[in-house]
Formats: C-alpha cells, structure tokens, sequence
C-alpha cells in the first residue's frame, strides 16, 4: 500500500507504511487514528495495547 495517493477534499495524502523505524514497528496494531502536534510528535491510538503510542523522529513511549 506504499505510494498510494488518497484525496480528501483538496489535500492529498500519500501512504508511507515504512514511516515507523526499527522495534517500535512490532507495537502498531490495529490503529484508529494518527496524529500530530507542532512540535513534531506523532501520536497512534489503536485498539490494542499499548494504547497510545507516542513518536518524535524514533519511539518515545507507549502509555
């Protein structure tokens, strides 16, 4: 799924499923929602535990 284009409304969104480096990897599973802030973290809820995962450039934490 690497490379796809999604369109919403006038913003396009390309797939990068390789985003997520080295062990951090084996903790997403089954997200419901992505996102981030201005300072650059990226957050993942899913609907398995960890809960919440945090990213800033390599894995922060999982609470």
């Amino acid at each position: 799924m690497s490379g796809m284009i999604f369109r919403l409304g006038e913003k396009k969104y390309r797939v990068e499923s390789d985003w997520a480096e080295g062990s951090s990897r084996q903790y997403i599973n089954n997200v419901s929602a992505v996102s981030s802030d201005e300072e650059g973290y990226i957050y993942v809820l899913q609907r398995s535990d960890p809960f919440m995962l945090v990213f800033n450039g390599t894995f922060q934490s999982s609470d």
